[in-house]
């Protein structure tokens, strides 16, 4: 008895190994590598520009499939290459009946990302809250690190004792206002590395968004309103010398809004089918256009808007995904199930497992006439070993092969 049972568990912990190897080994071998086109809106001739990789091949074309050389290619969008193009001398004196000042270019190029994993991040509990107008050049970490708990606790770096003064102060500010602790989720770029802070935006536990900053160690703190129905899932706060919004908002709903300095007012962006749970995200900015790049493993959209997000073009492609090519839908046949530790959805590590569909029944039942030609050409009695037909039904492929390396031994 102790015999089969050790046996059983050897061949469940050989399934979990092969399960994350062998399909890992399978992809290296036949995975052909789909890497989405970049895509930039040129100025000079107001139409898409595209490079993409043909097979090693660097190709770069126009909207129409214009083949260009490198050259032609970054002159097309002088305000994304202008380094480049200003040290070839072939910067254009205006764009768009704008004059091209090169400063204004370079403080007017902005990009931010989103990506899946990003917005499913753990929420952690001590932010540190930067000193937003110390007098220095420079931003400086603060001695503590602030907890929104059941009040705003301000937590000393060194002695890990709570700072009562700061906590009393700011835990007022934040009970006046009509915040119900404790914090729902928390979002800034708690680092020195940019021009300036602009502190946190939060949401409680209610669901509603409040703006905290610390000013000459006295709390701003602001209720934003939103508009009805928007419920915040994710933000990142920009902090560019522009000043032209404070953060991107991503809703419940995925959709896409700015966060103005005008009241904090919600700009609405033209983002279509857009879901934050699959799409990577990029927003880039220049001197004339805001564009919102999302792409996933099989399509890319990119949508072109003025500087008041108003839309002017758009560009959509995609292609056959990993899953949808022949040696995936082999895949799906071949393994019933694939096991990995980490995901690129998702911040964790741990367990994920990525199921097969009906196709795998075919895996299934093959396995399963292998695994019954060879126990009768060794003349193994079925009570013996009905036990290892369960497993290579449940996990087919896998299981096979563990009861053949595990072997029962009468």
């Amino acid at each position: 008895m102790l015999v089969k049972t050790s046996r059983n568990i050897l061949i469940l912990f050989v399934i979990f190994v092969l399960a994350i190897f062998v399909p890992d080994f399978y992809w290296k071998i036949f995975e052909k590598n789909i890497r989405a086109p970049f895509v930039l809106y040129s100025p000079v001739i107001h139409d898409f520009i595209i490079s993409k990789f043909d097979d090693k091949t660097m190709v770069r074309m126009d909207n129409e499939g214009n083949l260009l050389t490198r050259d032609e290619y970054e002159e097309l969008e002088p305000l994304f290459f202008y380094r480049q193009i200003v040290m070839t001398g072939k910067m254009p004196d205006s764009l768009d009946g704008m004059e091209i000042d090169i400063q204004e270019l370079r403080r007017n190029n902005f990009s931010y990302r989103i990506k899946p994993d990003a917005i499913e991040e753990p929420f952690i509990q001590l932010y540190p809250l930067l000193e937003s107008k110390s007098g220095r050049a420079k931003l400086e970490m603060p001695d503590e690190f602030i907890r929104l708990q059941n009040r705003c606790e301000f937590i000393n770096c060194e002695s890990n004792e709570v700072v009562e003064d700061l906590s009393e102060t700011f835990s007022k500010a934040f009970t006046d206002i009509g915040f119900k602790f404790p914090a729902a989720k928390i979002f800034g770029n708690p680092t020195t590395r940019k021009p300036f802070d602009e502190g946190y935006f939060i949401t409680d536990s209610a669901g509603d968004l409040f703006h905290l900053k610390r000013v000459k160690n006295k709390p701003y703190l602001k209720k934003v309103n939103r508009p009805n129905g928007v419920n915040v899932k994710y933000i990142v706060v920009t902090e560019n010398e522009r000043r032209e919004f404070y953060a991107i908002l991503v809703s419940e709903a995925s959709k896409i809004y700015l966060i103005s300095y005008n009241d904090y007012e919600f700009i609405n962006t033209p983002i279509e089918d857009y879901d934050y749970r699959v799409h990577e995200l990029m927003m880039r900015g220049n001197i004339l256009y805001r564009s919102f790049t999302f792409s996933s493993d099989d399509m890319i959209r990119m949508v072109v808007t003025d500087r008041e997000y108003n839309k002017i073009d758009q560009y959509d492609e995609e292609w056959i995904s990993r899953e949808n090519t022949s040696a995936g839908k082999f895949s799906k046949m071949v393994f019933p199930f694939t096991l990995s530790i980490i995901d690129a959805k998702e911040p964790f590590i741990n367990f994920y497992f990525l199921f097969s569909d009906t196709r795998a029944l075919i895996g299934i039942f093959i396995s399963l006439i292998i695994a019954v030609i060879l126990y009768l050409r060794k003349k193994i009695k079925l009570k013996f070993i009905w036990i290892d037909y369960i497993v290579i039904l449940l996990t087919g492929i896998f299981g096979l092969i563990a009861v053949l390396l595990v072997r029962y031994e009468e």
